[in-house]
């Protein structure tokens, strides 16, 4: 009896289906490859990414691209940098602090001095003048300044305030009448000062142009005279980066008593009397190139992309580095206040580019001698030491003290227009210069100057300190936006500058302790000598008592002549004092007010070599006599009075 066959399970038929495990057991499918390949890519990918990435945000906006993204090509000035200059005993970590920007990449050629009182205790310098790491920064390269330049004019103005020429107060009106066309009659010198006079900008009928012969004094301050105040007459704060010294050279050459410009009171007087070496503006004719100016290099447009292209916070979290505002705003708008103020006002050709470096490495924007100035650290921090102190820096009065307290008369605070920045961040005083509490140190006040680039000079009166960064590097944002490199640096020399006051400090308290101890012991001494004085003019008062007695019994029996040799034989000690026993002198080794060199002030930090140990109190005679042979000299003035 034959079996029925299940035709769903048919025995021995080749082309039944195949069960699912020996399905997979036969290898992957095409789907199943593709997946696993893809992975793969994606993995590998990945990988690249991450180091290129890694690359991309940390490496130093400096470095050549294949440097920053592989770590090929990279300048051996880069991997091994060599920093130039000295620093003095406490301040080492600053110098290595600014080194450390050139090893990460984040600099190419920068300069940083910095003073305490009147003595500069830290000048460093490093890197390459332009990216072709051919030319070396050096202590003498000038770095391309552009509002940082505002700081000689500062100066020149209070030195011309001082000398009774100008007056912060005064319309300017009253030393140049054209300029109150377009309701600027009511502007104040010192609304100009503090960037708050109305002509942050020019419209296209003033705007001062390349092809306009800009050495003729006439054509420029005939154009700009007639602007139109820009916000009608109200005072607003709108940073006047580009068109405040166009009015202030036209002022200061009209109250100078040799009708001097800028250029020329910062060549024949400021500089020679600072020993400074400020520079307004390049050759004009062009025909001889500076090689000691450097070139602006800008930041890297894949990262200023990336930041422009993400939200603020991302883009800022992405490159460690925010964008100014300010920047931001160039980049975005060109009919924002940003870039009326600070590039379509810039005297460039008709079809010039008027992309950010390369504006401001034009020919027609470097000479002139209102927009752009050169310097080296070491100058700019002489500036600043010059206000630091007050006016005066050794022995060198640059302005009064009633002078200095009208400069730094705080303005009104208001948002800035064009710097887009809270006025609770930063303000303007009447000299001139801006003044913040939040972006050098937070909570003390310092006043100075700053660019979109980096570059900067603040100091702080109250401390009497001072510094300057130069750099010919733009990044994305500057000293108030958080611009790595210089925050590393100001911390350090904030700390080094506290640690070494607190030092100098508790040694001189010390010294004042010992001074103390030798005036003490100066006055019991003195106290001492008084006391002996007097009892021996009590003593030679009996004695002469009685030998007036006894003279007077034997009169009769003696002659005068006699009378006088007796007298001396009973009293052998009335004899004239000597000049020992009448001076009121300190004892020998003991001055009477013992000298010690004064410490050059609060924030200051003198060397051993300028300090002197006060006088101790003698243990011995020959201590005595020895300390007496080695006390040194009254300490003198500069001016040669005792003090």
């Amino acid at each position: 009896m034959s079996s029925a066959t299940d035709p769903k399970k048919p025995d021995g038929d080749s082309s039944a289906p195949v069960p699912a495990e020996s399905a997979k057991s036969s290898g992957p499918t095409d789907q199943e490859k593709w997946e696993f390949y893809s992975a793969q890519f994606m993995a590998i990918l990945l990988v690249i990414l991450v180091v290129v990435g890694k690359g991309f945000i940390s490496s130093g906006a400096q470095l050549p691209a294949l440097c920053r993204f592989i770590a090929l090509q990279c300048p051996p000035s880069i991997q091994k940098p060599v920093i130039y200059g000295g620093a003095l005993q406490g301040y080492q970590e600053v110098g290595q602090a600014f080194g450390m920007t050139f090893k990460s990449g984040e600099e190419l050629g920068a300069s940083f001095a910095a003073f305490v009182g009147a003595t500069m205790v830290i000048h460093v310098w490093s890197g390459h003048q332009n990216r072709s790491y051919k030319d070396v920064f050096t202590n003498s390269t000038l770095a391309p300044l552009q509002s940082t330049s505002h700081i000689a004019t500062n100066l020149i103005v209070a030195r011309l305030v001082d000398q009774g020429l100008l007056d912060f107060d005064e319309r300017i009106s009253a030393y140049w009448p054209e300029f109150a066309r377009g309701n600027k009659e009511h502007v104040l010198l010192k609304d100009l000062m503090s960037h708050r006079a109305g002509v942050a900008f020019w419209d296209r009928e003033h705007a001062l142009n390349y092809e306009d012969n800009l050495l003729d004094s006439d054509t420029v301050a005939a154009r700009i005279a007639g602007q139109p105040h820009n916000f009608d007459g109200e005072p607003v704060v709108a940073f006047h980066g580009v068109t405040r010294d166009y009015y202030l050279n036209e002022i200061v050459k009209r109250v100078h008593p040799k009708n001097y410009d800028l250029r020329q009171i910062m060549d024949e007087e400021i500089n020679p009397l600072l020993r400074s070496h400020f520079q307004y503006g390049t050759d004009p004719t062009g025909s001889v190139k500076d090689t000691k100016i450097a070139t602006l290099h800008g930041y890297p447009a894949d990262r200023a992309t990336v930041a422009s292209f993400f939200p603020r916070v991302i883009g800022d979290f992405v490159l460690d580095e925010p964008m100014s505002r300010a920047v931001g705003s160039i980049r975005k708008n060109t009919s924002s206040v940003a870039y009326k103020a600070l590039v379509e006002s810039l005297p460039t050709k008709a079809d010039a580019d008027r992309s950010l470096p390369a504006v401001w490495n034009q020919g027609s924007v470097n000479w002139n001698s209102h927009v752009s100035g050169f310097a080296e650290a070491r100058t700019l921090s002489i500036f600043g030491a010059v206000m630091a102190n007050n006016g005066t820096i050794g022995v060198i009065k640059f302005i009064s003290a009633e002078t200095f307290s009208k400069l730094i008369e705080l303005q009104e605070i208001q948002n800035d227009a064009v710097l887009q920045l809270p006025g609770r961040q930063l303000g303007y005083v009447a000299g001139g210069f801006a003044v913040t509490k939040k972006w050098v140190v937070e909570g003390e006040r310092w006043y100075g100057n700053f660019d979109l680039t980096g570059t900067c000079v603040f100091w702080n009166p109250e401390l009497r300190l001072s510094f300057s960064f130069v750099t010919n590097s733009m990044r994305l944002g500057n000293i108030g936006f958080g611009d790595k490199r210089i925050r590393k640096i100001i911390r350090s020399f904030s700390e080094a500058a506290r640690v070494e006051t607190e030092k100098w400090a508790k040694k001189k308290a010390e010294e004042d302790e010992l001074l103390e101890k030798a005036r003490q012991l100066n006055r019991e001494q003195k106290k001492k000598n008084k006391s002996k004085n007097k009892n021996k003019k009590k003593g030679k008062k009996v004695q002469a008592e009685q030998g007036d007695e006894t003279a007077a019994a034997d009169a009769t029996a003696v002659d005068a002549d006699e009378s006088d040799a007796v007298a001396a034989e009973i009293a052998p000690e009335a004899v004239p004092e000597t000049a020992a026993e009448t001076s009121e002198a300190a004892p020998e080794g003991v001055s009477h007010e013992p000298a010690v060199t004064d410490g050059p002030g609060v924030a200051s930090v003198p060397s051993a070599e300028t300090r002197s140990t006060a006088a101790t109190e003698p243990e011995t005679e020959s201590e005595t006599e020895a300390g007496a042979k080695s006390q040194p000299p009254v300490h003198q003035t500069h001016d040669g009075s005792e003090l």
